[in-house]
């Protein structure tokens, strides 16, 4: 059996304000303009998966990458953003979820 263990997660971060109407910004208190790296490691063997870079308003549930079919228990840790995924990803009993807050 092949194990897997992938973390995703993502990282915002302010950019200059002249970049707002590009780069929107969730929090615009904070700042107009932002960007978000959103990264999937693998966990067992070190490696990066997935990088992207997108503006921060980007659904972080576009950037998670489907684990692979072949193996029979995988592991993909998320935070807590993607529990309405996770309400669906039960139903299925095809993966095994942890959620992180913090």
């Amino acid at each position: 059996m092949t194990l897997l263990i992938w973390v995703h997660d993502g990282s915002s971060q302010a950019v200059v304000d002249r970049l707002a109407e590009i780069l929107p910004e969730r929090f615009k208190p904070v700042s107009p303009a932002a960007v978000e790296m959103h990264a999937t490691m693998d966990l067992l063997n070190d490696n990066l998966v997935r990088l992207d870079l997108t503006e921060d308003t980007y659904s972080e549930w576009a950037c998670s990458p489907a684990l692979p079919h072949d193996l029979s228990d995988p592991l993909m840790l998320k935070d807590a953003g993607y529990f309405e995924q996770v309400e669906k990803t039960f139903i299925s009993t095809r993966y095994r979820i942890l959620l992180i807050d913090y």
